[in-house]
Parts: C-alpha cells; sequence; structure tokens
C-alpha cells in the first residue's frame, strides 16, 4: 500500500528527528532554548548519557542550528558555550577504541575542561586501562572535585593525587593547602609531603647524573693535560682535541 504525502512527510520527519529523541529531550529542550547555567547543565547531562549521538548534537549545536522534530532550529553559541562544547566533544573521545585519539582528549582536557565534563571523564577513567591515560584522567577528575566537589569528595580526590604520577600534582595539592576547611587543608598538606618525598628521589638521580656528566668532562680534560705533558714535557691546553674526538665517538656509537 502506497502511503500519502502527509503520511509519508510525517515518517521522514520522524526518522530524521529519531537521533535528538534518543536523547534526554529535557537536556535537548535546554540547550536550545535554554538560558546561560540551563545550557551548561544540558550538556552535563548529555555527556552523563555517554550516548555517540549526543556529540553529533553538540557539533551541530556549536555551528549554531540544530535539527529538531525535523526542523531547523537556530541556537545562539556564545564564548562560554562554544568552550563547553568544545570540552564535551573532546570528553567523548575518551570512548575512543583508539589509544592515540584517547590520549590526545586526555591531553586536551589537561589544559582546562568544564564541570560538564566530569561524569563522562569518571565513566571514561572506569574502563581505562592504558596507564598513562588513566594517570591524566585520575589528575583532571581530581582537580574538578577539588573546585566543585562536597568536602568528601575533595578530601578523596587529595587522597587520590596523593599517588599520581603526574607533574601537575603538586601544583594542585599547592592550592588546597590553605582552604578554610581544616579537614581538607590537614589532608592537603599530608599529601603534600607524601608527593614531595616521591619526587625527592627523582632529584636525587637527577642531581647525580649531572654531577657524573661533569665529572666525565673534567676527567677528559684531565686526561688531556696529562697526555701533553707526558709527551712534550710542557703544559699545552691545546687538548681540546681529544674532548671533541671523545664527543664524536660517542654520538656515532
Amino acid at each position: 500500500m502506497r502511503l500519502s504525502a502527509t503520511k509519508a512527510a510525517f515518517v521522514a520527519a520522524f526518522f530524521i528527528s529519531l537521533p535528538a529523541l534518543a536523547l534526554d529531550r529535557a537536556a535537548v529542550d535546554k540547550l536550545v532554548n535554554g538560558e546561560g547555567d540551563e545550557r551548561i547543565q544540558a550538556i552535563a547531562a548529555l555527556l552523563a548519557e555517554g550516548d555517540p549521538k549526543a556529540a553529533d548534537l553538540l557539533r551541530s549545536a556549536a555551528g549554531g542550528e540544530v535539527e529538531l522534530d525535523g526542523k531547523k532550529v537556530e541556537v545562539m553559541v556564545n564564548n562560554r558555550l562554544r568552550k563547553e562544547i568544545a570540552g564535551a566533544l573532546s570528553a567523548f573521545r575518551l570512548l575512543s577504541a583508539d589509544r592515540a585519539e584517547r590520549l590526545e582528549a586526555a591531553k586536551q582536557l589537561a589544559t582546562g575542561a568544564g564541570e560538564a565534563v566530569l561524569p563522562l571523564v569518571k565513566k571514561a577513567l572506569a574502563a581505562e586501562r592504558d596507564a598513562e591515560i588513566k594517570a591524566t584522567l585520575e589528575v583532571i577528575a581530581a582537580s574538578m572535585e577539588l573546585k566543585t566537589g562536597s568536602p568528601e569528595a575533595r578530601i578523596a580526590a587529595i587522597r587520590r593525587l596523593a599517588d599520581s604520577p603526574s607533574p601537575n600534582t603538586r601544583t594542585l595539592l599547592m592550592q588546597v593547602t590553605a582552604d578554610e576547611n581544616e579537614d581538607i587543608r590537614r589532608e592537603a598538606q599530608k599529601s603534600l609531603r607524601a608527593v614531595d618525598s616521591r619526587l625527592a628521589w627523582g632529584e636525587w638521580l637527577g642531581v647525580a647524573f649531572t654531577s657524573v656528566s661533569l665529572g666525565s668532562i673534567l676527567l677528559l680534560a684531565a686526561l688531556g693535560l696529562a697526555i701533553t705533558y707526558g709527551l712534550m714535557g710542557v703544559i699545552n691546553m691545546a687538548h681540546g682535541e681529544l674532548i671533541m674526538i671523545g664527543a664524536y665517538t660517542t654520538y656515532a656509537v
């Protein structure tokens, strides 16, 4: 049986709007028609779903137009909303099967991510198995919870940071050592001591390596003086050739 033109148009509109309807409709409406904070909350709700269709919707919203109920709807995009959408799209890439793409997304979020991406970051963190990406996500999640979480969530984040290998951990902990909450302040100081103790080993290893490197240069200079004095019977400072030969030999090897 052939469909009438009206029915065909209805069916087409239904299937066109199906991706948006599959998402949280209230969040979609807020994203399109809401005010500033409501639209940020809508992005957070879409991120919490973790549905790839939300990424497509956000890309359309960033372009200033989305398709809703079969109609093109204009979306007013300001700098704040554009930044939140960019962070959200990076967060969606954390669910990619490609490790390189997940790592790049994590690094982008580490430079500055909005509060809305926290639910998806936690979801990605729970599923991540790569040590490097996992460490980066832990710092991202902890830094967000330190700013907006409850006192209990902030203390838990501080304790996680104490075991993080990221070099940014110390900076985050320093920011909360003067917090008004005594429990948070005490926990931050405790975690900071643990991080400093771990970093001290790396500093000592760096000093030892630098000392050996400098000592080897002085040894080459001393050998040059000893050889030229032994052969000629006079101190000859033109022994830079030995250092140069040693450098070229090391480079070649």
